[in-house]
């Protein structure tokens, strides 16, 4: 097959040279606009060209040997519009991506599972705390994911406390009689509210990771906030429960993260803690299944990322059949053998053909 030769397309003709060259650079992930200004071929020829070639690659999808499955949601519009993708975690392979996240809408995935008979090969599911999953998939056993877990806690817990301690101290200030609004008193309500800043991040971050400024501002928070102080040994604890050795260890660890939260809400009457000590108790399972299971969805996080750079760059996004398959080739199985790593190969008329330059 040689250079010089041309396909015809309605109202196209490129040369196979061209087209195999293009369908490298798109698998560089160079968005079609800049291929389309360097090679002169239309744009709608190269997303033509680039979304049978990913079609051929990823439209069947062998879940036969999947084990280990991650569920996680996208954003791929504003107003709240979503997508739910489904991970292979041992080979970190995107396995589909489907439009919408209800239970309606994924359901569809976990019927060609039973269709194939593959439901009994799945051990665990990871997810974050609001995936939706059918719980009628054999004996896997659901997994939550940590990240999701501190991330609830820094947003409805340690985010709450930040407003609540800078209420109070504000609520203090405010009823203190006019002689005693002293300069002392400005002081102490100054820094009472510059120590909460940024409080949650050094709540949740490992102690290690934190540099020696960052330790003396965590001790200082500690020492002027009893709130903060009483919640600061929480992130500890929770990230025991998810590295304990076994499911035993896990549930007793979950149980007195759960009794510390409903004494930090008594004491302090901070409700948010009280309502974190809930969804706690009402995700055990999910919970303590993590330490055994061993993978979260943190992995999975990273086509989130990816999925905004796909955006970003305009790869055709209007069709989400498209951007689907841009998201799986860049995830693809560990294993996965790219035909386009040969620089002579590419995609065309639904095979893999080869490139014979002429000697």
């Amino acid at each position: 097959m040689y250079g010089h030769r041309t396909h015809a397309i309605p109202k196209h003709r490129i040369t196979v040279r061209l087209a195999a060259f293009a369908q490298h650079l798109l698998n560089l992930r160079v968005s079609i606009s800049d291929v389309a200004a360097l090679t002169g071929i239309d744009w709608d020829l190269l997303k033509e060209i680039d979304k049978s070639a990913l079609e051929l690659r990823f439209k069947n999808k062998d879940l036969g040997r999947v084990k280990r499955l991650a569920i996680d949601e996208i954003s791929i519009h504003k107003k709240h519009q979503f997508a739910t993708v489904f991970m292979d975690l041992e080979n970190r392979e995107i396995l589909e991506v489907i439009k919408g996240k209800s239970i309606e809408s994924i359901r569809p995935f976990f019927e060609r599972l039973k269709a194939d008979n593959f439901a009994e090969n799945i051990q665990s599911v990871s997810v974050d705390m609001n995936a939706a999953y059918p719980k009628d998939l054999g004996n896997a056993k659901l997994a939550y994911d940590l990240f999701h877990v501190m991330q609830h806690f820094t947003t409805d817990v340690l985010k709450e406390a930040k407003k609540h301690s800078i209420a109070q101290a504000r609520q203090t200030d405010r009823e203190l009689k006019p002689r005693d609004k002293t300069i002392e008193a400005k002081q102490e309500l100054s820094i009472a509210v510059s120590t909460v800043k940024n409080a949650e991040w050094l709540v949740v971050t490992d102690p290690s990771l934190l540099t020696p400024e960052k330790v003396e501002k965590l001790q200082r928070l500690r020492a002027v906030n009893r709130l903060f102080s009483d919640l600061y040994p929480l992130a500890a604890k929770l990230r025991l429960i998810w590295r304990s050795l076994s499911q035993e260890v896990a549930r007793n660890e979950l149980q007195e993260t759960i009794e510390l939260c409903e004494a930090i809400a008594l004491e302090h009457d901070f409700k948010p803690i009280q309502k974190f000590a809930g969804m706690l108790k009402r995700r055990a399972e999910g919970i303590v299944n993590a330490c055994r299971v061993g993978l979260g969805t943190n992995i999975l996080e990273g086509a989130n990322n990816t999925a905004k750079v796909i955006k970003r760059l305009a790869y055709g996004f209007k069709d989400f059949e498209y951007f689907k398959y841009k998201l799986m080739g860049a995830f693809p199985s560990r294993n996965c053998d790219n035909p386009l790593n040969n620089q002579r190969s590419f995609i065309w008329n639904g095979r893999v053909q080869t490139l014979v330059l002429p000697q």
